[in-house]
């Protein structure tokens, strides 16, 4: 699952561990504990994300 700071929930986190996936959300700088995450693939998820967007424009 690919999300933004706002999606970054205990509910969410937990949601997306029982269905076996990797959740690849950055941390809220308000966060006790920050979660780990995997910067590269958070680039390479953000890069397919964008050009995603930008083919749907035309």
């Amino acid at each position: 699952m690919i999300a933004d700071k706002a999606d970054d929930t205990d509910v969410i986190l937990a949601l997306v561990a029982e269905a076996g996936g990797v959740a690849v959300i950055p941390s809220r700088a308000n966060r006790k504990v920050p979660q780990e995450l995997d910067w590269e693939l958070h680039v390479a998820a953000a890069r397919s994300s964008a050009s995603s967007a930008n083919s749907k424009r035309y």
